[in-house]
């Protein structure tokens, strides 16, 4: 029984931590995209914006009509990270210093030492912020989406499971091993 309990929470895990890595890279990539092309940017707005407003138990629910409830905790932490991700890294290339710009024409640099010289150091301490709040955002919705989980997949498998078949105390390790995970 320890050994099914704790390789439930290691594919939680896993889903959380799989949402999260997708939520950063695509978040940074769209991004990138929206401040090089105004369109996608329009096109992505009202999308974000409908992400970041909703609550995440809405979004069980409607997320468990697409997808199977095994990969719940992966889209629900991805849909929670990204919008930050996003927003974020958005922000910080759209308030690039103009001066900085400016002065990579004159000396003629290329699009690759623009990046590396102008974008990263503009961009790197709003990525910071986003990645520490996205991960938090990550890792409470990755945990409601695997304690709605009834497939036996994920750590939300057992606890209802165990409370139904066996009293409500089989569920309480579940809920214990939860908020000690983001100590890890």
């Amino acid at each position: 029984m320890a050994g099914e309990f704790w390789s439930s929470i290691a594919r939680s895990l896993g889903r959380i931590a799989l949402g999260f890595v997708l939520a950063c890279t695509l978040g940074v990539l769209l991004a990138a995209l929206a401040y090089a092309c105004d369109s996608v940017r329009r096109l992505l707005a009202p999308v974000v914006g409908a992400v970041k407003a909703a609550p995440v138990a809405s979004f069980i629910i409607l997320v468990l009509v697409w997808v199977s409830s095994r990969d719940l905790s992966l889209v629900i932490s991805f849909l929670m990270g990204f919008p930050i991700m996003y927003t974020n890294v958005l922000e910080a290339l759209r308030a690039t210093d103009a001066g900085m710009l400016e002065m990579a024409d004159v000396f003629r640099l290329s699009v690759a030492d623009r990046i590396r010289s102008i974008y990263l150091s503009q961009a790197l301490p709003s990525f910071e912020a986003a990645c520490s709040l996205a991960l938090g955002f990550c890792w409470k919705a990755g945990i409601a989406g695997a304690a709605a989980c009834w497939g036996g997949c994920a750590a939300g498998g057992s606890p209802c499971g165990g409370g139904l078949y066996a009293g409500a105390e089989a569920g309480w390790p579940y809920a214990g091993a939860a908020p000690c995970g983001g100590c890890w």
